[in-house]
């Protein structure tokens, strides 16, 4: 390798480097994280979508449902009544999708009635969720609550120099705050006392004299934090190992009304927490709350319908131990971040990944049954029945069994997932493949997920670092390239590595990132190309001013655009020659003095060359007086154009030498005559001579003839001969008197010649 070259690889790889340790850096930022989730999405959403083959089953309050069954919220005898009918058509799970942390005021007894329901039921799992609102007090104030909680807003704002009605708010949460911390103690020490024990106990404990102000809060909370006590020693997870994750920390729980969690077969959170952007890509399957793990609420139930009993974690795994699934018995490794959160591989739009029936579909049978019974009761008290009745009953017996036909074939085996999906709930929001998916359905796709062990997981740091590394050190080779090379190259690189992104994302799970190399790739070849083009244009730069005034202008970008033409060599092409010469310009020279002849032959010569320029032509070169032109290169052009541009330039040159003959004269110095040879034929043009001097020049019989052309305007004592050969595509243009024909090498037939007289009216008017 060259010095030249290995600098050039040198600096790139300087510069590449550079880059990769700036997107190592930005890789951190929130700006670059987001931009890579929207390809994740881009991407994701790519693949094919295919129904999933796990017994999950959606049941959906609908449209029709609500239509039907009336606005929500409903009330509770419609959910015993469907757990009661999934029970009965053979359903292996049923997970609710709605909160009942309430209880249902209308009618308290359809709390104890669902509840009986859910008892007989075939494993039905409610959820809870976590608040975010602690409203911990500051440390000057719990300390001083602690002390005294029966202490006054004036006396607390005073010790604490506050402002009574700005501190009203903070000192009356900061009360309750720690009344509900000392409530929950004394419960968790025994939680068999009543109201008038567990009175007692906090006033022992923290020596407190309470008033009948705290003695009221107390009671009124008493029953809750027995129930959150003994809802958090049934469902949570013990766990004695440390664990190598950030899970998330629960502060404060919103659980299900204490008479349906007595029956439940078991509960989970349902909180979501979507990625920076908004878009709901990942979820925790475990929180912490009280030293103890709580799963999310789909989790709780594929842990029980694998039978789970273990559950191990890893800095980058959650391990279900010793799962049945299909019929084997096989540890599931589901990869995590470091806060515990899955990746969900969700299996395509919301109608077709997974079966639907809508709610009312279900409860429809048990309006049959209830319309059947009320019916039969009806007729019991009458002595004959009619026709109509026997018929009507007939009918409500037949469509009974045949829904509960057509209930079992539908239910029997299947994990239900009860959710709202209806127009307007606000149960909904945006996910890759989706901007406004139910999000009822992120319990589906977590179950599917799972139960099909296609995990989707992002590549290891190292792995990242590596492929950014990898990408700069090749795009810092792209400095040796061509310019076209070097596109072709980025654009396959490109190619291959988003081929490669596609491919291990869905064939693997496997997510090794897009942003970080693009950027390094696009970022780097500009930057690359700028050096080069500055560095270049540099070059560039030196050789025209080197040249500029020994090349035409054309000649010159051509050059400029592809240096290549430096190297020898030609081409074959029909173009025009010009020759002109100055008449009897040798005895001319001999009669004045050199200083004179210099200065009027480079006049002439400049406003000669000019013209020439004027018309596109390219200058050959000078020889002492004698000009030679040429039309049609480098930059092609056909013929019939370049005989005209050498045409025109002749009677332009005739033009311009008149005023200098006329300037001349009044100067006092003898005008000058010129002749003008033109032919057009094929020719080779290219550089020609050694590697150390080369001249852009033309070669062949047909500029020959020119030269030989040009002599005869000594002969005809005129100005502008042109052969046929211009002449056939310049005819239209100009008037010309033909004059003889001459013996041309290698021709047998001799070359009619004509003398150019002017251009012809209406192409002086078109000018």
């Amino acid at each position: 390798m060259s010095k030249d070259l290995l600098r050039k690889l040198t600096v790139s790889w300087v510069f590449t480097v550079l880059l990769f340790l700036l997107f190592i850096f930005l890789s951190y930022t929130k700006t670059y994280r987001i931009l890579e989730l929207k390809v994740f999405d881009l991407i994701f959403s790519l693949k094919k979508e295919r129904p999933s083959e796990n017994p999950i089953l959606h049941i959906d309050i609908d449209d029709r449902s609500l239509q039907e069954l009336g606005r929500w919220p409903w009330p509770r005898r419609y959910h015993a009544q469907l757990v009661d009918i999934l029970t009965e058509c053979g359903a292996k799970q049923v997970i609710m999708d709605i909160l009942f942390t309430e209880k249902y005021r209308d009618n308290p007894k359809e709390d104890a009635q669902f509840a009986s329901c859910i008892a007989k039921g075939c494993g039905v799992y409610l959820p809870f969720y976590f608040t975010e609102e602690e409203h911990k007090p500051s440390k000057e104030l719990y300390q001083l609550l602690l002390k005294d909680v029966t202490a006054s807003l004036e006396d607390a704002a005073g010790i604490l120099k506050k402002d009574p009605d700005s501190f009203r708010r903070e000192f009356f949460t900061a009360k309750k705050y720690v009344l509900d911390e000392a409530i929950h103690t004394v419960i968790e020490e025994n939680p068999n006392r009543s109201a008038e024990e567990v009175l007692s106990a906090v006033e022992d404990r923290y020596n407190w004299f309470l008033f009948p102000e705290e003695e009221e809060y107390i009671r009124k909370h008493l029953n809750y934090h027995k129930e959150l006590i003994s809802f958090v020693k049934r469902f949570g997870i013990s766990y004695k190992e440390k664990i190598p994750l950030m899970l998330r920390k629960g502060i404060n729980m919103k659980i299900p009304v204490s008479v349906l969690c007595q029956h439940i077969k078991g509960t989970g959170f349902i909180n979501a927490e979507p990625d920076e952007d908004g878009v709901l890509r990942r979820i925790p399957l475990f929180i912490e709350y009280e030293n103890k793990l709580f799963p999310y609420v789909s989790v709780a139930a594929i842990l029980d319908l694998l039978k789970v009993k273990k559950i191990d974690f890893s800095r980058k795994a959650i391990i279900f131990k010793n799962a049945h699934i299909k019929g084997r018995v096989k540890d599931i490794v589901i990869p995590v971040d470091e806060r515990g959160r899955m990746l969900i591989n969700w299996r395509g739009a919301w109608q077709k990944a997974f079966r639907h029936v809508s709610y009312y579909s279900i409860i429809k049978l048990s309006q049959l049954r209830n319309e059947l019974s009320a019916k039969i009761k009806e007729t019991e008290e009458k002595e004959k029945l009619s026709s109509q009745d026997k018929a009507l009953i007939q009918y409500l017996r037949s469509s009974e069994e045949v829904l509960k036909k057509k209930l079992i074939e539908t239910l029997k085996g299947k994990i239900c997932i009860v959710g709202l999906t209806a127009t307007g709930t606000h149960d909904m929001g945006p996910i890759p493949l989706d901007t406004n998916y139910p999000y009822a359905g992120t319990h589906s796709n977590l179950l599917d997920t799972i139960l099909a062990q296609k995990f989707l997981r992002r590549a290891s740091n190292i792995a990242v670092v590596g492929i950014f590394l990898f990408t700069a050190l090749i795009m810092g080779v792209v400095s040796l390239m061509r310019l076209w090379k070097g596109v072709v190259f980025v654009l396959f690189y490109v190619g291959v590595y988003l081929s490669l992104v596609f491919l291990f994302l869905h064939l693997l799970g496997l997510w090794i990132g897009v942003m970080g190399t693009l950027g390094i790739v696009v970022f780097s070849f500009a930057g690359i190309m700028s050096i080069r083009f500055f560095t270049e244009e540099k070059e560039k730069a030196w050789i025209k001013k080197a040249f500029s005034h020994y090349m035409a202008p054309d000649v010159m970008n051509e050059l400029l655009k592809d240096p290549s033409k430096l190297r020898l060599g030609g081409e074959r092409r029909v173009l025009t020659v010009l020759f002109s010469d100055i008449k009897s310009f040798t005895s001319y020279s001999e009669k004045r003095k050199p200083e004179e002849v210099v200065k009027i032959l480079n006049e002439y010569l400049d406003a000669m060359t000019r013209v020439i320029f004027e018309n596109k032509g390219t200058l050959d070169k000078y020889v002492g007086d004698e000009i030679m032109a040429i039309f049609g290169a480098p930059r092609y052009e056909p013929p019939e154009v370049s005989a005209k541009q050498a045409v025109k330039t002749a009677i332009d040159m005739m033009e311009r030498l008149s005023q200098l003959q006329d300037k001349w004269a009044q100067e006092g110095y003898e005008a000058l005559d010129i002749g003008i040879g033109i032919n057009t034929g094929e020719m080779v043009v290219g550089n020609m001579g050694s590697s150390l001097v080369m001249d852009y020049t033309v070669i062949g019989d047909a500029v020959n003839l020119g030269a030989r052309i040009e002599a005869l305007t000594r002969k005809y004592n005129n100005n502008i001969i042109i052969s046929e050969f211009t002449y056939q595509y310049v005819k239209d243009m100009v008037e010309v008197n033909p004059l003889e024909s001459i013996k041309v090498k290698g021709k047998d037939i001799p070359v009619m010649m004509y003398e150019v007289v002017r251009l012809k009216e209406e192409i002086k008017i078109e000018n």
